[in-house]
């Protein structure tokens, strides 16, 4: 008897056990697995017989929808049609998203922009080109933008903007906005190059001539439109032979280029931006290449940060390549005025011809000149009552190895003003100046010096002043 009732409790166990499983959730949870995106690339022409919406299926050749995603492609084809299109004149309407635009064989209408028009470069489709001289993309009000988002374009004639609504051109995350010099072109719109937080929101401008010669092909602005360039973002002026300047045409002179990025002005020649620049504390802007290069600053500097020409507000100014010897020249009608910040001479044949340079509140000079150095002008100081002057901060020279008892020309043409007050020279010797030479760094002999400031002392070198304060020498103990 005790063997049964202990068979059946094992059994009363067992089957108890069974029924507890069969109550217990399934382990296996099912999950959504996201696949690749297999949507086809379309390319849609415009087809209408006269000016129409964006959004209609009606005015674009396959009859069935239009560009909306980053798989399609948007024609306006000279050939096909002519007619303006609106885009965002719906009910409703958006934003509109496509992965590459074309123009082609002389289209004349208008992309009329009541919504922004966004080209991403998420279906991979390649390289945007803008190339009809009369077309056009005319925003309708100030918030209408074209964005590049992570797409290129390159643009090599017509108009981007109009004269009434100004929007803005968004070139961000890794996009590209290349204007290829081998036309003129016109911009009414703001230019704003990469994202405030930089990083994998940077962007790139470049303003490239392709065509060997003078060609008399410039970038146009117009509509007071102003240029940003963000954090880890770049603006490269490659024009030459006298083409890629950009000019102000309407004479607004209310547009101003602000660099939290970088400024870069390469190939030989002369290169004109016909507006006021402020490069602020995260900001550079750099001339240098070859001998031969030059920036000019055509602006006097009305819309500019305290009416200069260029503004340093912290941030640093480039001239020289230090790696080539190669020259630069940075030429400005008005002032440039260094509010902190520093100016880098880094080669031979690299100077400023400036009305007016004011460095102040620490700002720096330092001149780098690892190579053989000479007769050397900094400063060319061309206009009436030209001055340099140095109310606070540090001036650094690098000298590198003499040849023969030459004078560095620092300030020729003008006055260097000195404020006694918190202002040292530093001398800083790389090489060495010959035992037995003198080199003068500073010599009225070609401006006139005033005031006075003290030379700090150097290990194994001579620093001196002559009597009158004159003038100022380095020299090997």
């Amino acid at each position: 008897m005790s063997r049964m009732k202990e068979f059946l409790g094992i059994l009363k166990r067992y089957l108890f056990a069974q029924d507890r499983r069969s109550h217990q959730r399934p382990t296996f949870c099912p999950g959504v697995e996201i696949l690749e995106d297999r949507t086809a690339p379309a390319v849609f022409t415009w087809t209408a017989g006269a000016a129409g919406n964006w959004e209609d299926p009606n005015n674009w050749d396959l009859g069935a929808g239009f560009p909306k995603t980053a798989n399609d492609t948007a024609t306006l084809n000279g050939a096909n049609s002519v007619k303006d299109v609106t885009l965002g004149d719906g009910v409703g309407a958006m934003d509109i998203t496509i992965g590459r635009l074309l123009w082609a064989n002389n289209y004349s209408g208008q992309i009329k922009l009541k919504k922004s028009l966004i080209i991403s470069s998420a279906g991979g489709l390649g390289i945007s080109v803008l190339d009809s001289p009369d077309a056009k993309i005319a925003p309708q009000n100030a918030i209408s933008n074209l964005v590049l988002d992570g797409a290129s374009l390159t643009f090599v004639s017509g108009t981007i903007g109009s004269t009434t609504n100004k929007s803005t051109i968004e070139v961000k995350n890794n996009g590209v906005l290349l204007v290829n010099m081998s036309r003129s072109v016109t911009v009414g719109m703001n230019i704003v190059v990469g994202t405030v937080a930089g990083g994998a929101g940077k962007g790139s401008l470049a303003v490239k001539d392709s065509v060997a010669g003078f060609q008399g092909n410039q970038l146009y602005l117009t509509n007071d439109a102003s240029l940003t360039v963000n954090k880890d973002s770049g603006f490269t002026l490659a024009g030459k032979d006298g083409d890629g300047w950009i000019l102000d045409a309407d004479g607004g002179r209310t547009g101003i280029v602000t660099l939290f990025g970088n400024l870069f002005r390469s190939e030989v020649g002369v290169a004109k931006l016909d507006l006021p620049v402020l490069v602020n504390p995260i900001g550079a802007l750099s001339v240098g290449g070859n001998d031969g290069t030059s920036l000019q600053i055509t602006s006097s500097g009305e819309a500019g940060t305290n009416n200069a020409s260029i503004y340093v507000q912290g941030g640093t100014v480039a001239l020289g390549d230090p790696q080539t010897g190669g020259g630069a020249t940075l030429i400005v009608p008005g002032s440039i005025i260094f509010d902190g910040g520093s100016l880098f001479v880094d080669s031979t044949n690299a100077h400023v011809q400036a009305n007016f340079v004011e460095f102040k509140n620490n700002a720096e000079l330092n001149l780098d000149h690892p190579k053989a150095w000479w007769d050397e002008l900094v400063f060319d100081l061309t206009g009436n009552n030209a001055k340099v002057k140095l109310t606070s901060g540090t001036w650094t020279f690098n000298v590198g190895p003499g040849a023969g008892n030459n004078d560095y020309v620092l300030v020729q043409g003008g006055d260097l003003e000195i404020n006694t007050a918190g202002t040292t020279l530093t001398v800083v010797t790389q090489g060495a100046v010959p035992a037995g030479e003198s080199h003068a760094i500073i010599d009225d002999t070609f401006a006139a010096i005033i005031g006075d400031f003290a030379m700090k002392p150097m290990l194994n070198y001579n620093t001196y002043e002559s009597p009158d304060h004159q003038t100022y020498y380095v020299s090997k103990k």
